[in-house]
């Protein structure tokens, strides 16, 4: 991910409404939850002492499951089963969220879609 990709990760996981949802790829592996109920990492084995806690995890907002599942936690957070991101008709290169709810950020316009989806889970109630 590059610097800004991860900044955006650092502010989704800094909100709220973040939490680790199974499927959320991370740069140590996905995240995934065993039929007990137990949260695990999958993709890697790990050396004792070298294990990653949660304050060492970020998303990775470029993975299209990881994007749905922050999706999923905008939808959560407003309470709106439709919201989603949509480009703005007048240009190619922005995106805003639509929400049912009243939103302080209805009409912004970001560069990404992950940009407009992390800023509408920072301004979730």
């Amino acid at each position: 991910m590059t610097d800004e990709q991860q900044e955006l990760a650092r502010r989704a996981v800094a909100c709220k409404a973040w939490r680790w949802l199974p499927g959320v790829l991370t740069q140590f592996g996905r995240i995934y939850e065993r039929p007990n109920g137990e949260v695990v990492l999958s993709g890697r084995a790990w050396r004792m002492g070298d294990i990653p806690t949660v304050s060492d995890l970020l998303p990775d907002l470029t993975d299209p499951a990881t994007l749905g599942c922050l999706l999923a936690l905008v939808r959560e957070a407003w309470g709106d089963e439709g919201a989603h991101a949509v480009p703005v008709v007048s240009t190619n290169d922005r995106w805003a969220v639509d929400v049912d709810a009243v939103c302080p950020i209805a009409g912004h316009q970001h560069p990404t879609e992950t940009h407009a989806l992390v800023r509408a889970l920072e301004a979730a109630p």
